[in-house]
């Protein structure tokens, strides 16, 4: 009840992560309309295989704003594992989205992504991002909104883009030093500036033969120094 409730997500995880049994159930966090300012930071491992979910309204995530300094979600570790819905992230510095050193987000329900002035909206660095879910994407970003580096991967399989008024980064998918992005039957809509991918040093940009076109942008993308798309 609003009356039991924790003050925090952040608080809501670790009372998660210390006292509950993941060996044998999923946990659901809910959180109420507003707007928090907490970052969310998971950066040690689960103990049990059950599934933790941040979850705010799948219907309309503009509702459940988490706005913060430095990444919003941040998942770190072999083990750590967060699934994320019915939020609406942005971040005034860094990245809105980081899954890092082994950490897994998924993203299971509808999710708004908004401004990152000064970073990437998702980004994996030998992380794992399954973004397989609808994505309301707006305003600004200074970087791409998938980055994949470092041995990382982002599977963003039948995600649907939509664009809020307009979308503008640097780019939509960007893989480089290992990292790949693997795109298959997804689909877009709205207006969206920015080149739709880049692949270097050895990045993989995969659409399973979608063509140059696949990511939505308006302007062309690019491989150098290895990078493959495909």
């Amino acid at each position: 009840t609003s009356g039991g409730a924790f003050l925090t997500i952040q608080k809501a995880l670790d009372v998660t992560l210390g006292t509950l049994d993941l060996g044998v159930y999923n946990v659901t966090s809910q959180v109420g309309s507003g707007t928090y300012t907490g970052n969310v930071v998971m950066a040690s491992p689960q103990v049990g295989a059950g599934r933790i979910t941040i979850s705010g309204d799948t219907t309309t995530p503009a509702n459940v704003e988490i706005s913060t300094v430095g990444a919003a979600i941040s998942v770190s570790g072999g083990g750590s594992y967060l699934c994320i819905q019915g939020l609406y992230l942005k971040a005034t510095h860094g990245n809105i989205v980081d899954a890092k050193s082994g950490g897994v987000v998924e993203m299971t329900g509808l999710n708004r992504f908004g401004d990152a002035p000064q970073g990437h909206r998702i980004q994996a660095v030998g992380g794992v991002v399954i973004a397989s879910a609808p994505e309301e994407i707006t305003g600004t970003a200074l970087g791409w909104h998938y980055t994949a580096e470092c041995n990382s991967y982002i599977n963003c399989r039948s995600a649907t883009w939509t664009a809020i008024s307009t979308a503008t980064q640097g780019g939509f998918a960007m893989a480089a030093v290992g990292g790949t992005v693997f795109a298959y039957a997804n689909s877009s809509s709205g207006t969206f500036v920015g080149a739709r991918y880049l692949a270097s040093l050895n990045g993989v940009v995969m659409t399973n033969g979608g063509g140059a076109s696949y990511f939505p942008g308006d302007s062309a993308g690019g491989t150098t120094t290895g990078g493959q798309y495909a």
